[in-house]
């Protein structure tokens, strides 16, 4: 069994521990299986996070009207409904005013990227 040298945590370890890499000179990867998965998920939430965090702080009354809104929707207090414009069934809330978490419009996703935009008008009416 041959084993090979992990680039990060410096262990030898079997072949079987690293991931097949055909372009590299032996066939598997320079990193260890575990220290790769440590790697992509570092790599992958690093930015990620930091810049959910800025935006939750930037946008605080936007962030608090989505929370409370699938909160009422999860207890019952807001329903579900169809898109206000086509009638789809699958629908996304719209806050015209996030002081007002609760007022949502109903709209299917074609339409809210529509009306967001500005090429739908704000009672459904193509501009």
């Amino acid at each position: 069994m041959k084993k090979c040298l992990c680039s990060i945590c410096h262990h030898r370890l079997p072949k079987e521990k690293f991931y097949p890499e055909k372009k590299r000179a032996g066939g598997v990867s320079s990193r260890c299986i575990h220290c790769q998965k440590n790697y992509d998920k570092k790599r992958f939430w690093g930015g990620r996070q930091a810049y959910f965090e800025k935006y939750r702080v930037n946008n605080i009354e936007k962030v608090r009207a989505k929370w409370k809104a699938q909160y009422a929707l999860k207890i019952g207090k807001l329903i579900k409904k169809p898109c206000e414009v086509c009638g789809k069934k699958k629908t996304e809330m719209h806050h015209p005013d996030y002081g007002h978490p609760l007022k949502v419009r109903w709209l299917c996703h074609k339409h809210h990227i529509q009306l967001e935009s500005g090429s739908l008008g704000e009672r459904g009416i193509y501009l």
